[in-house]
């Protein structure tokens, strides 16, 4: 379109369009178009000029991801460094909302934070003292009988006890299985304001002895895990492990 703009102004234009070679190779091709005029001022000719460039549009590609890649890193760090800030006052009533908050800012579209104390509960800030529970937020320990169906697995309270390994991903969208994961996604449901196909990404934080509770984020884009760069992959459980930590500490 830019070149036939520049055409029917009569003026020089370069640009670099996607072609194809006859086998259906793809290739960059610089196209560079200059106008010949008579005394009079008319263009009577043009001349044209193509070189393939598919080289150098690949290496400033690469280039341009390395930059990305850079700047996403850095992000990373600061957004790892400004948590831990924020985590130096252990005392503040809105700790793990800040936290939430800066999280929402920086890398995804939900961030909360839900801890055991007596039984799962969102909260904003840690508190020093609390009833552990041997069985997080799950209000009745009971056990079927031999012959009943098996209850269908509840991924999130499998996380809170040990029994699976994290992240999860827990679909927003479809009825949940499992009484602590339904809790859950009744509560992130509510805080999105919104029921479609997000997918909360569940990270267990980490305490000397047990899970102290669960931080869930719902990455932009609504698909869980695949939304995430490899650098947004590393920052999450580890400031899951840094409040984790934090709460270790507040409760000695």
């Amino acid at each position: 379109r830019r070149l036939a703009q520049a055409v029917a102004a009569g003026r020089d234009v370069t640009e670099t369009i996607l072609n194809y070679r006859k086998d259906g190779t793809p290739f960059w091709n610089q196209v560079s178009l200059s106008p010949v005029a008579d005394d009079d001022g008319v263009v009577r000719h043009w001349v044209g000029i193509q070189v393939d460039v598919t080289d150098r549009v690949e290496h400033a590609g690469g280039l341009e991801r390395s930059v990305a890649q850079e700047r996403r890193a850095r992000r990373g760090l600061a957004v790892v460094a400004h948590v831990s800030q924020i985590l130096g006052d252990a005392e503040d009533p809105h700790l793990l909302r800040e936290v939430a908050s800066l999280l929402e800012q920086d890398l995804v579209e939900l961030a909360a934070y839900f801890l055991d104390e007596g039984g799962l509960r969102a909260v904003h800030r840690i508190s020093a003292s609390v009833a552990e529970s041997r069985s997080t937020r799950r209000h009745r320990a009971h056990r079927p009988h031999d012959d009943a169906p098996r209850p269908a697995p509840d991924l999130v309270q499998h996380l809170l006890e040990g029994a699976a390994d994290g992240p999860i991903e827990v679909p927003l969208d479809a009825p949940a299985e499992g009484e602590t994961t339904t809790w859950l996604v009744e509560q992130v449901r509510e805080r999105l304001g919104r029921e479609d196909r997000a997918v909360a990404v569940v990270h267990a934080i980490p305490g000397r002895r047990r899970t102290l509770g669960l931080q869930v984020t719902v990455p932009h884009g609504g698909r869980g895990l695949a939304e995430l760069d490899e650098h947004e992959r590393l920052v999450l459980p580890l400031i899951a492990r840094r409040i984790g930590t934090v709460t270790d500490n507040v409760r000695l």
